[in-house]
């Protein structure tokens, strides 16, 4: 680590176990760098010997992981942007007038996080924990003294969120989909101890039966984090672990909303099932994903019933006519992105930014997901009924997008509805 003693601050912490807080105040004080990284801006602690109920520490914010030059670097004082010498990519939200929006990411600086953030996320996971909701253990949170970032015009200080795993390792659920992440012993011993937690075989021929499973139990878990007042919880495979017990445990926490609203918050629930199905659909798009997994394969093992048998009130043949209309939608994007394959996959800037001209139509995905989801819930506190949730897909998506969603959900809905 390229810089050393490092004056942090403690600001909320779970328990008073001095090694444990020595370990992890050394590494954020930067004297102690930590075995590992996970992703670009976290230190991973895997803890052993111990009697703590987790097995590892994820230091989020600590600073850049270690890259081409091989040292690891305090956070940058720029934003990372995700879509370099683009606009943003905004997602799918809900305004306070329940009506459906895009909304920009929370701002973090290259390899940091905010305190606004880390105190979130301390907040979520000690509430979520109290509900019996599966979700990363509060551990600290430890704030960068006179360091921070400037988000237009406010200074917002940098800190460091300590949260417990469930498991040693820093592999997430996206080392369970073919391709999504090169393969080595690490990952095939990953396979193997979620298949073996799933009760799935695991096989290489059967992996997509496993990412099934662990998205009906990401389902089960996304209805309980629901019923526990938060919401927003974007369901990437990289946002979700499964532990020893089969649980899919939430762990990554600093995004995480409340309302006192129950309206929004049931449509924000909705929202939270569309964002699984939408991340996982598009998993399936990366080009060494689509390499490994054929669509014939996607068709005949889609995933994504297994997530809607989990998280949905539909019944078991609903929820698999509803996870073939998704693999059909994503099988006819594949074909196109394949059109262009040559010109994505090329080493060059430009291709990056084709693949925003070519890739499935975003905002018809998001109409159509939510339109599929907002199906699946029977919940009373959603202030309006399908008729009403179209006119206002209507209003955010345009009638091109609702009609062509509306027919693709034919087999789902019985009919075909056009606005």
């Amino acid at each position: 680590m390229g810089e050393v003693g490092i004056e942090v601050r403690r600001l909320a912490a779970t328990g008073t176990d001095l090694p444990l807080i020595e370990r992890i105040e050394s590494a954020c004080r930067w004297v102690v760098p930590p075995p590992a990284w996970a992703g670009g801006r976290a230190g991973w602690i895997e803890l052993t010997g111990g009697t703590y109920d987790f097995a590892a520490l994820k230091l989020k914010g600590l600073g850049r992981a270690p890259w081409l030059d091989g040292f690891a670097q305090l956070p940058a004082d720029v934003l990372y942007d995700r879509w370099p010498g683009q606009a943003p990519d905004p997602h799918f939200g809900i305004d306070a007038n329940h009506e459906f929006v895009l909304l920009n990411g929370d701002p973090a600086p290259i390899g940091g996080l905010t305190l606004t953030s880390a105190l979130r996320e301390f907040t979520c996971a000690e509430e979520l924990r109290h509900a019996g909701v599966p979700a990363a253990v509060p551990v600290a949170v430890y704030e960068y003294v006179g360091r921070s970032i400037d988000l237009g015009g406010r200074e917002e200080p940098l800190a460091v969120s300590i949260t417990g795993s469930p498991v040693a390792t820093a592999l997430r659920c996206g080392a369970l989909v073919p391709g999504a992440v090169p393969f080595t012993q690490e990952v095939a011993a990953e396979r193997a101890r979620v298949a073996r937690a799933l009760n799935c075989s695991g096989a290489t021929t059967d992996q997509l039966t496993v990412v099934s499973q662990c998205y009906h139990q990401f389902g089960v878990t996304l209805r309980v984090f629901t019923d526990a007042g938060w919401y927003r919880y974007s369901g990437h495979p990289d946002n979700l672990v499964i532990d020893d017990h089969g649980q899919a445990v939430l762990i990554d926490l600093d995004s995480c909303r409340t309302t006192p609203d129950p309206a929004r918050l049931a449509l924000e629930g909705v929202r939270d099932g569309m964002s699984a199905l939408y991340n996982l659909a598009c998993t399936f798009f990366q080009p060494a994903v689509m390499d490994e997994v054929c669509d014939d394969e996607l068709q005949a093992y889609e995933p994504f019933s297994g997530f809607l048998l989990g998280w949905s009130d539909l019944d078991p043949d609903t929820c698999r006519m509803a996870g073939r209309v998704i693999a059909d939608y994503v099988v006819r994007s594949r074909e196109r992105l394949r059109h262009f394959g040559c010109f994505l996959r090329a080493e060059v800037p430009q291709a990056g930014h084709l693949y925003r001209y070519v890739r499935h139509d975003r905002d018809l995905t998001f109409v159509l997901l939510y339109l599929l989801a907002f199906l699946g819930r029977r919940d009373s506190r959603l202030p309006f009924d399908f008729e009403s949730l179209q006119q206002r897909l209507l209003r955010f998506g345009g009638r091109e997008r609702l009609n062509a969603a509306m027919e693709q959900l034919a087999s789902v809905t019985g009919a075909v509805i056009r606005t």
